[in-house]
């Protein structure tokens, strides 16, 4: 894969894996002589094939080039699923309700009276 976006001196070649994705990337696909469109790109940031295919069904005004800029403007769901992942197993939960753990009993008239 090859990013074409920026100029012919500044060609950046990734034989695996794809390199960073901008809203302008233009990707080359050397072993198939093909550029990648949009869809392809949202793809490579991990959104899920049904999402978009709902996309490309539902709205019409979701174009190769939006995709593309999307792709390029987005945050890696794998990355936003770590992140969430480590909060809620960060915080402790009994029943659907939060539960404090370690706290003296003066922090917990602190909170008491907080709520009061």
């Amino acid at each position: 894969m090859i990013d074409v976006s920026q100029s012919i001196d500044r060609i950046f070649k990734v034989s695996e894996g794809s390199p960073c994705i901008t809203p302008k990337a233009f990707f080359f696909l050397v072993h198939e002589l093909r550029v990648l469109v949009g869809y392809e790109h949202m793809l490579l940031q991990g959104w899920p094939r049904s999402i978009l295919r709902h996309m490309l069904k539902t709205y019409n005004f979701c174009t190769d080039g939006l995709f593309r800029d999307l792709a390029g403007n987005s945050y890696c769901i794998s990355s936003i699923m770590a992140v969430l992942v480590a909060v809620f197993v960060s915080l402790p939960f009994t029943l659907g309700s939060l539960v404090v753990e370690d706290a003296s009993e003066s922090e917990m008239d602190d909170v008491d009276a907080l709520m009061a």
